[in-house]
């Protein structure tokens, strides 16, 4: 019953997240508790900082299910497209989740954009 909950609050969470994208972005997850964002058209980076800055309110509020009350806290990293070197979807896919773990150094609710070394 318990993991019925939480894959319940999943589903929640995954609405509320794409609620906060536009219609041309897309939302996936990728497993347990990973999702993959596309955030397309953007024309300055400070775009995707909304959007970044949105999903991680909607990701830290509470989310009820029944007397069970849901919080969390999220980590998310940013890999830009294009950059200056060739780049394939898994590359940049990569480039976010180290991103992402330099976000979850920095502790809770938090966001990095890869940095090319």
């Amino acid at each position: 019953m318990a993991r019925q909950r939480l894959g319940r609050g999943a589903v929640t969470l995954a609405g509320r997240m794409r609620d906060c994208l536009r219609g041309v972005d897309t939302l996936a997850r990728l497993g347990g508790d990973e999702f993959v964002a596309l955030l397309s058209d953007l024309t300055q980076k400070s775009d995707s900082e909304i959007l970044v800055e949105r999903l991680l309110e909607a990701i830290a509020t509470p989310v009820e299910l029944g007397e069970l009350t849901l919080h969390m806290s999220g980590s998310i990293g940013l890999a830009l497209y294009p950059q200056d070197t060739e780049l394939t979807a898994d590359l940049l896919l990569q480039q976010a989740d180290q991103a992402m773990y330099r976000a979850k150094a920095k502790g809770r609710t938090a966001w990095h954009v890869f940095d090319l070394p």
